[in-house]
């Protein structure tokens, strides 16, 4: 009996074992497909550096004329690099938590499709990096470190945001978004990036005048023109005080040569 006890523990044991070591899908903190960050969507990933930790948007715009309010997508690009010198890392998705600080309810997790390549990081005999190019095993031709675009914020969360509105903080007030990166290298393994924390700041709402707005100024002549000190009207452009000493004066002028 006690045999048969220890044999069974071996046995358990040896299985665990080979599940362990059989999976290679283990990737504690992206040691080997990694996240670098977020690349601001203008500039349409011409380069894979990351240069964006987050954005401002404001909270939703409003059509004054209309009463139409919509918000829309928030798109960024995500920065991903691969570290297996032997296989290339198909991405197929991107998952996105979402947490408001002080908020009653807090949106949905999304996950957008990704589909693009991570192609092999090329070691040299010595050891060295080489430059990335097409994996012979496969004729894939990207590098090993790449940029694609998605929504880190789609407009479904936002259209919840706008209809939960009072579950949230007044703007403004920051969103975390929480991401990581699901792909398939050419071995079939799965691996999980890290997660890379992007922030949303959303500013006050953004109202559309239809219609076209100006103001009418007035003018002060014509209403406002006075006499001259001596009698004679006159306008604020100063032809009022001209005109009222000239009259004044040859009043004067005649009523002196009647005396003599």
């Amino acid at each position: 009996m006690r045999l048969l006890r220890i044999s069974g523990a071996l046995l358990l044991l040896s299985f665990a074992a080979v599940s362990g070591c059989g999976g290679g899908t283990n990737n504690d903190q992206g040691l080997a497909l990694t996240l670098l960050g977020y690349r601001a969507d203008s500039d349409n990933c011409s380069e894979a550096v990351p240069n964006q930790t987050g954005t401002t948007e404001p909270f939703s715009t409003t059509d004054e004329s209309s009463g139409a309010t919509f918000a829309g997508g928030i798109v960024a690009g995500l920065v991903v690099e691969n570290n297996l010198s032997h296989q290339h890392v198909i991405l197929q998705n991107a998952f996105f938590e979402y947490y408001v600080p002080g908020a009653t309810a807090q949106p949905p997790a999304t996950s957008s499709p990704l589909g693009f390549v991570v192609g092999k990081k090329p070691i040299s005999e010595g050891g060295e990096e080489e430059e990335g190019g097409t994996d012979p095993g496969s004729g894939v031709t990207s590098e090993p470190i790449v940029c694609g675009e998605t929504f880190v914020v789609p407009a479904e969360v936002r259209t919840w945001m706008l209809l939960n509105r009072q579950s949230l903080p007044e703007p403004p007030f920051t969103m975390e978004v929480r991401g990581f990166v699901t792909g398939i290298t050419s071995a079939g393994d799965r691996f999980d990036t890290n997660e890379v924390n992007y922030l949303v700041q959303f500013t006050p709402d953004i109202i559309i005048n239809g219609g076209t707005s100006g103001s009418t100024g007035g003018t002060d002549g014509g209403t406002d023109g006075g006499t001259g000190d001596d009698g004679g009207a006159g306008t604020d452009d100063g032809t009022g005080d001209t005109g009222g000493d000239s009259t004044g004066s040859e009043g004067a002028g005649t009523d002196d040569s009647a005396d003599l």
